[in-house]
């Protein structure tokens, strides 16, 4: 004779409740995975974007000292081969070889000068300004 093993009846709820646990564990996992890759993308778009990285690095004019208009804390620098250069300062931007610093600027008018300078919005703002000596 041969024996017959029995296979259990599966509880129909018992089934229900394994595929719900399923599909749970799969929808919580797809919103984890939906959040976390909205988490990035706000990460990434708190970065400054590339141009504002590059207007971020000093800049460099050479040139004559054409004008300084003391009222709107610009100067002018004329280089030898281009256009003039209009270049804000503020009271801490570091100024070599004029007497006064800042406020000497205007007395060294044709002088050679050489600015370091950031972009700021569509503003060059000095950050150093070096009067070169007269020859």
């Amino acid at each position: 004779m041969k024996s017959v093993t029995q296979v259990p009846e599966r509880n129909p709820t018992m089934a229900h409740r394994t595929r719900l646990t399923i599909t749970l564990a799969s929808a919580a996992a797809a919103v984890t995975l939906l959040v976390s890759s909205a988490q990035a993308g706000q990460d990434e778009s708190r970065q400054p974007p590339a141009a504002q990285q590059d207007q971020q690095q000093t800049q460099t004019a050479r040139g004559t000292l054409q004008d300084v208009d003391v009222e709107a804390k610009a100067l002018t620098v004329k280089p030898a081969d281009g256009a003039e250069v209009t270049i804000m300062y503020t009271d801490q931007t570091s100024v070599t070889g004029a007497r006064g610093g800042v406020s000497g600027l205007g007395t060294v008018r044709g002088r050679e000068v050489v600015v370091q300078f950031m972009m700021k919005d569509a503003d060059r703002v000095a950050t150093s300004i070096e009067i070169q000596p007269e020859q």
